[in-house]
């Protein structure tokens, strides 16, 4: 049996059992003061964007901003949802082909 206190240490497939320390995550019995309006990664507009694509069109719905971007160069096409890429064309085959 292999007790973990460090968060860089992991099970190995050999152990046949292995514990993970309680104190190695905090403590969610006391109260914590979070902004949950505060942007965690920024802009996500900036983030986002790819270079070298370019916007095709946007549509501005009642419930969210949906753009398609192309980049001329790969001919590839990317879908995002309020500024967050949801899909693009070159990566269709490795995300939707393996469960049809």
């Amino acid at each position: 049996e292999k007790i973990l206190e460090d968060e860089t240490i992991e099970c190995s497939t050999e152990d046949e059992k292995c514990l993970v320390s309680s104190t190695r995550y905090g403590d969610l019995t006391k109260d914590n003061e979070i902004n949950y309006s505060a942007l965690v990664c920024g802009n996500m507009y900036e983030i986002m964007s790819f270079k070298n694509y370019r916007a095709l069109d946007t549509i501005e719905s009642h419930y969210q901003e949906l753009e398609f971007t192309h980049n001329p160069n790969t001919n590839d096409v990317c879908f995002s949802l309020d500024g967050t890429c949801q899909i693009c064309g070159n990566y269709r085959p490795h995300y939707h082909e393996m469960s049809v």
